[in-house]
């Protein structure tokens, strides 16, 4: 037997392989598979920019069944105070590797620090030392800023060296830490 949908989707999601994954993904599945299978075609939508299907998608997806990964789509769908919920029951049922956790934190650090809650900034570090990529660690630092009590020339010494970073998005997140 392959790698499960959800890992063969996954996959070519991260490498911005979009349009092969949602052909992987337009078969229906049985049970809790078909769940993850509308929770991703939901987040191809909203690559897509069409943020409504992708909450409508991650709803249903939910409803059909509460998985870590349906919960954690759901958990980005939804409005920061809902959205931080699913996504604290997401990590209490994930029993994955550290970069999925770390998805996780980093996903539940941003929820909640839209709300202002200061709890963003452990599950920052939280993500930051399950997956170190650049993502988490500006994520981590930009929290510094706001609720930690790292001084300000080290979280710009961090940072600093990301401003050159092949990807434009990592390039941005550490302009705007900066």
């Amino acid at each position: 037997m392959g790698e499960p949908l959800p890992a063969t989707a996954l996959r070519l999601l991260e490498k911005g392989r979009d349009r092969e994954a949602q052909a992987f993904l337009l078969p229906p599945q049985e049970g809790p598979l078909e769940a993850e299978r509308l929770a991703l075609l939901g987040f191809v939508e909203a690559r897509r920019g069409n943020l409504q299907a992708y909450r409508a998608l991650a709803l249903e997806a939910a409803q059909r069944a509460q998985t870590p990964l349906t919960l954690y789509h759901l958990g980005l769908a939804l409005p920061p105070k809902a959205g931080a919920l699913a996504l604290e029951e997401a990590l209490h049922r994930f029993g994955g590797d550290a970069k999925g956790e770390a998805r996780l934190h980093l996903a539940l650090a941003i929820a909640l620090e839209r709300l202002g809650r200061p709890e963003a900034l452990a599950h920052a570090a939280l993500a930051r030392l399950k997956d170190p990529s650049p993502w988490t660690i500006l994520h981590h630092l930009r929290l510094e800023l706001f609720f930690g009590t790292k001084p300000l020339p080290e979280v710009l010494e961090e940072a600093e060296p990301f401003l050159p970073h092949p990807f434009p998005g990592v390039r941005m997140l550490a302009g705007h830490t900066l």
